[in-house]
């Protein structure tokens, strides 16, 4: 299960009175203030964020936010640290103070880059704005978070409407933020130019945004086919993602299904992989972002074996799609999840997928040895279907060889007993646990190098 907020005594203040009958009533005592999080450092781990010197936030990931936290109003010391191999930690912000206030919105950005700190070094930026909105009117405010572009104009119009044909919102350095501007809810056109220029480097196309404070933000996208992209937070912690219109969904292809031939992939009705025989694990073919239909059938043969599945693919996203189980069990599936391809400067990053429809729940050791009499699972009762990236978060690996072991939950019995996984630092890699091939019964692992 994913750790989200640890917000305790310290970072909140609480009064208890006890009445007559002995039951408890607690209420707050100071004025809070708010304030969200941003992980905006693109080859950077999960972080830890640490107010008055407890972890109220402890595996924020790039891109994503905390949602508006309530801290006591005045000066809080914040400080952020780095999740790093083996359950340590890098402090990589000391012991910012910020001097909150109960009428004021605060969003806390970690920015920069770790490949180049000396140009671009990881600190805080804080953008605030006043916590008062007019009533169904959105209150949007725009942050340029993204380390890797230059100064910029902002255009925010109606669907269509082209940058030659408006006025910039303003024009953001790195590390600025607009002021308030309040419009109506409703479809808007997210343009982003070099400044002074009608250079486009991102267009959102057509966009709903929502009422009430609304803070859109640029983060980097170096992988994309624009620089940035776009994060709109509403003060929840589940940012709404905002892609280039021309971002493209990766999809990766993987024949992992033991007894069935080769096979054809299809998306909306048209052969897109031939002849994909088994153990095969494809590139990542890019689709048009939206509803795709996804089929997979025997080689040559038109009706599909598999789906059609309707696959809602978001743009500037990545994802793989499994053909898993077994043609003599019947329990043939089509498995598709989102990857997380990118990769951190300090560390490797493991997906473990349990893909055997021989077995149920499962625990998963990553050891440098193999040994597991003596230790704690990595991982536990991780069912059928499901893999780590969802459940917990990406695994971080120094550089080297481990040993992945998978046993039955709640015992030792190895059913993958020590498979070699090598990483390096700054790559992403799967594991994907499924049914052993060459007529065997039990299970084996199957390593995804090339994300």
């Amino acid at each position: 299960m994913k750790k989200q907020l640890l917000v305790g005594a310290s970072a909140i203040v609480l009064l208890t009175a006890c009445n007559d009958d002995d039951t408890t009533t607690t209420f707050n005592a100071t004025p809070q203030s708010q304030l969200q999080a941003v992980h905006a450092v693109y080859d950077a781990p999960t972080t830890q964020v640490v107010v008055g010197g407890q972890t109220v936030l402890d595996n924020l990931n790039f891109g994503k936010t905390s949602g508006y936290l309530s801290l006591n109003e005045g000066v809080s010391v914040v400080s952020v640290d780095a999740n790093l191999p083996g359950n340590e930690t890098l402090r990589v912000i000391d012991s910012e103070s910020l001097d909150l206030f109960t009428d004021k919105l605060y969003t806390a950005f970690v920015v920069g880059t770790v490949d180049d700190n000396d140009s671009f070094p990881i600190e805080a930026i804080v953008a605030e704005r006043s916590a008062e909105t007019s009533a169904g009117m959105v209150a949007a405010q725009v942050v340029h978070a993204a380390s890797n572009a230059p100064e910029v104009d902002v255009y925010v119009t109606a669907p269509g409407v082209a940058v030659d044909a408006a006025a910039p919102l303003g024009t953001l350095a790195y590390k600025a933020s607009s002021g308030v501007a309040e419009v109506a809810p409703g479809d808007y056109r997210i343009q982003i130019t070099l400044a002074n220029s009608q250079t486009v480097v991102f267009d959102s196309g057509t966009v709903s945004l929502p009422a009430g404070a609304l803070t859109v933000a640029a983060i980097p996208n170096p992988a994309g086919t624009s620089p940035v992209r776009l994060i709109a937070l509403d003060g929840s912690d589940t940012p709404i993602a905002i892609a280039d219109v021309n971002e493209t969904a990766g999809v990766k292809v993987g024949h992992l299904a033991v007894d069935v031939p080769a096979v054809d992939v299809s998306v909306n009705g048209q052969v897109a992989l031939e002849d994909v025989v088994y153990g095969n694990v494809t590139d990542h073919i890019e689709l048009q972002s939206g509803t795709n239909a996804l089929a997979i059938s025997l080689a040559n043969v038109a009706d599909p074996t598999l789906g059609p599945l309707a696959e809602d693919l978001a743009g500037n996203a990545d994802y793989s799609a499994y053909a898993i189980g077994t043609l003599a069990g019947g329990d043939l599936d089509l498995l598709v999840f989102e990857d997380d391809r990118r990769g951190v400067a300090t560390a490797a990053t493991l997906n473990i997928i349990h893909a055997a429809s021989r077995a149920d729940k499962v625990d998963i050791y990553v050891t440098a040895d193999g040994i597991i009499d003596n230790i704690d699972p990595t991982l536990t009762n991780i069912p059928y279907k499901a893999n780590t990236l969802e459940a917990i978060g990406s695994i971080y690996l120094a550089e080297g060889t481990y040993k992945v072991t998978v046993t039955q939950a709640g015992t030792k019995q190895a059913a993958i007993d020590g498979a070699s996984v090598t990483v390096q630092n700054g790559q992403a890699y799967q594991a994907i646990a499924v049914n052993e091939s060459a007529g065997g019964v039990g299970l084996e692992l199957q390593v995804v190098t090339d994300m």
